[in-house]
């Protein structure tokens, strides 16, 4: 899957209908399966990232990353952050404090950008 965002997603669809619009072979019986592209173009949408991805630090991806994996939950981190600095590293449990939307909306989303390189990391689904 590409890196794309909803917005993407929107931009080619505009696109295609101006050229579906404007190809005047579609309106004499061309070979254009409207439902089959609507679906493709609907899954593709689905898929589509948030145009709004939360932006956090290298480290604080590398926390969430590490309490996922140890079946931590939301509760527990921001727990952890307040309580014991100590856990994260002063910096990482103070941004942790101070991003708490941030911080919650990459680690229920799963996927964010990466503040120092603009790198989208996407956690893998449990299956």
């Amino acid at each position: 899957m590409k890196d794309e965002s909803k917005s993407d997603v929107f931009s080619h669809v505009a696109q295609e209908l101006i050229v579906y619009k404007s190809d005047s072979s579609y309106e004499n019986g061309g070979k254009y399966n409207e439902s089959k592209e609507l679906d493709k173009l609907c899954t593709r949408y689905k898929n589509a990232l948030p145009d709004d991805i939360p932006v956090i630090p290298a480290e604080i991806g590398t926390a969430i990353k590490s309490m996922k994996n140890y079946h931590r939950d939301l509760f527990w981190a921001f727990n952890e952050a307040n309580n014991r600095w100590h856990e994260f590293g002063i910096r990482s449990g103070r941004w942790i404090i101070q991003n708490q939307d941030t911080f919650a909306y990459a680690w229920v989303l799963g996927v964010w950008r990466v503040e120092e390189t603009g790198e989208i990391v996407k956690l893998e689904e449990n299956k």
